[in-house]
């Protein structure tokens, strides 16, 4: 069986800005409870979302590395 999130009463659903928001302070650990009560993120949002922000980090990570090889490679 699925479990299915339901939003509690007089909270509005996340829009992506907030979802991205959301996943970025997590990644750092500095999310508010005001922040985390004020909307309702959906499981799937945070999964999804978590998972393109891990993907551009490592991407960016990996052009970093490969741009100060090849700096450090030039200068031999």
């Amino acid at each position: 069986m699925i479990a299915v999130s339901v939003p509690p009463k007089n909270v509005r659903r996340a829009s992506l800005i907030e979802v991205i928001k959301a996943v970025a302070s997590g990644f750092f650990g500095v999310r508010k409870r005001a922040d985390h009560e004020a909307v309702h993120i959906t499981p799937l949002q945070y999964v999804i979302v978590g998972l393109i922000g891990a993907a551009i980090f490592v991407t960016t990570l990996l052009f970093v590395v490969q741009f100060i090889l090849s700096r450090a490679g030039a200068g031999a």
